[in-house]
């Protein structure tokens, strides 16, 4: 999957990012292992413990993102 490097990461914008019920979804345009630059979707399961689950972290950023005016880009 994608994110071997911090780089990848630091590259996602708010459109390459989907919030499901059950993880995390990430788009990315291109990574390290993407050799055909054809794109990939890495999945972050949901935890049950709320202070480590992506979910509720994710919501909670784009929350503050969307408060800040910030409705695309990084």
């Amino acid at each position: 999957g994608a994110l071997n490097r911090r780089i990848e990461l630091a590259d996602l914008t708010i459109g390459n990012v989907t919030v499901e019920t059950d993880g995390v979804a990430l788009w990315f345009a291109a990574s390290t292992t993407d050799q055909e630059a054809k794109g990939e979707e890495t999945f972050i399961p949901a935890w049950d413990d709320p202070l480590l689950d992506p979910v509720r972290a994710t919501r909670a950023w784009l929350d503050v993102l969307h408060q800040l005016d910030v409705h695309d880009g990084a």
